[in-house]
């Protein structure tokens, strides 16, 4: 099969990137716009959301000025301070830097595109992003600090939780760079319980990354209510913005309650033992423990969707443990990893690893009956064959990997 003869060459044929196409606006409740967008990047809806245009190349005066000002600016001027020549202390240095980049800023970001390493349009993007999730939190606090907003009896407020969405936005689409699949197990309405792996180092970085992908890329977005450990909990401040945001104290009598109401519950039974294993040991499932979601389940009649979570165990790589640390604060760990706490609170930014996060086929119990939530063997086995299905997806998708961070 030959191409036409009017065909442009193979090697001027650039990959249109999906997201490229799509409209860079955002919706009311914070998530990305689905709609196909114009030469500017948005759709006629949100055309007035888009930003200046970014120029093509830096301007080198305005960047050096900016860098004097870092400074006395009488210390790095070399023709004032009889040295002789060039000065050459750091700051020389960034200016010479400085000056490179932004007479080639351009040429850096095709270069980038070319050779796969982000995407185009990626950085007018992430401006776009940035600025969105930043106004959108601030109207969040706002409207707390006002008293105009409305909880349900766990504390939740889903309209404070939405406008936070495009902060977490911001970790899902271009820290973590996720990938999704089988989002479509998750039931559109109804209730759910969703069973994961568990990792992040005692953050529960992997639940928000859950919900941020239910609430994005499923066709009937919804919350999702987090089973927390009781030590976060009792953190100040940080108990009150877990409520605040859908998270629930991991209790069977709370998560049947939230199951009772049709919610959409996510638990994980590897518990602190999954967060705390070391890193040699990491994408190895613990125990599931005695199996109570299997019971809720049994009890409430709710599907189990297994989910799979590769890139969790690389943010905080645990290769030690401060058990004094431990006491001090009420912690049940706190680990040591290449960073921290070597780097200081530095060392507590998680690493860029790439994640891969897969719903699976739910499991239906609403064939048993609730009796069976008392048949102990019954259970165990049921809790095991969720677990081994997790264990499986996650050694499959970690082969698709091409490093832990790419």
């Amino acid at each position: 099969m030959t191409a036409p003869a009017d065909a442009p060459p193979l090697d001027d044929v650039q990959p249109t990137s999906a997201a490229a196409q799509t409209c860079l606006g955002h919706t009311k409740s914070g998530a990305r716009c689905r709609r196909r967008a114009a030469d500017n990047g948005y759709c006629v809806q949100h055309a007035e959301q888009a930003p200046p245009a970014m120029p093509g190349d830096i301007d080198p005066d305005e960047l050096r000025d900016a860098i004097d000002g870092l400074g006395d600016p009488t210390a790095h001027d070399s023709s004032s301070n009889g040295a002789g020549g060039g000065g050459h202390g750091p700051l020389d240095e960034l200016k010479g830097f400085a000056d490179y980049v932004s007479g080639n800023v351009a040429q850096i970001r095709d270069a980038a595109v070319a050779t796969g390493l982000v995407e185009a349009n990626v950085v007018e993007r992430f401006v776009v992003d940035l600025t969105h999730a930043v106004t959108s939190a601030v109207s969040a606090f706002a409207s707390r600090m006002s008293g105009d907003y409305e909880e349900d009896d766990f504390g939740f407020d889903a309209a404070f939780t939405e406008r936070l969405l495009p902060l977490a936005n911001l970790l899902y689409e271009y820290w973590w760079r996720v990938d999704l699949e089988g989002v479509e197990n998750v039931p559109a309405t109804g209730r759910g319980l969703i069973v994961s792996n568990h990792a992040g180092g005692g953050m529960p970085f992997d639940g928000v990354m859950i919900k941020s992908a239910i609430m994005n890329e499923h066709p009937s977005p919804r919350h999702v209510r987090l089973m927390v450990l009781d030590w976060l909990m009792s953190l100040p401040y940080a108990a009150d913005f877990m409520k605040q945001t859908g998270q629930v104290l991991a209790s069977s009598p709370n998560a049947y309650e939230l199951l009772k109401r049709d919610e959409l519950v996510a638990v994980f039974p590897e518990g602190i033992k999954g967060i705390g294993k070391p890193f040699s040991e990491r994408y190895n499932l613990q125990r599931f423990g005695r199996g109570g979601f299997v019971r809720i389940a049994l009890k409430t009649g709710s599907p189990i969707i297994p989910v799979a979570v590769v890139g969790s165990e690389e943010i905080y790589p645990k290769i030690g443990n401060m058990p004094i640390v431990n006491k001090l604060i009420g912690a049940p760990f706190v680990p040591i990893t290449p960073l921290f706490p070597w780097f200081g609170l530095l060392g507590l930014v998680p690493l860029p690893s790439k994640w891969h996060i897969e719903f699976c086929e739910p499991i239906d119990v609403s064939e048993f009956p609730p009796e069976a939530a008392d048949d102990r063997s019954f259970v165990l086995e049921l809790s095991e064959r969720v677990r081994n299905v997790i264990q499986e997806r996650l050694k499959e998708n970690l082969l698709k990997r091409r490093t832990p961070f790419w």
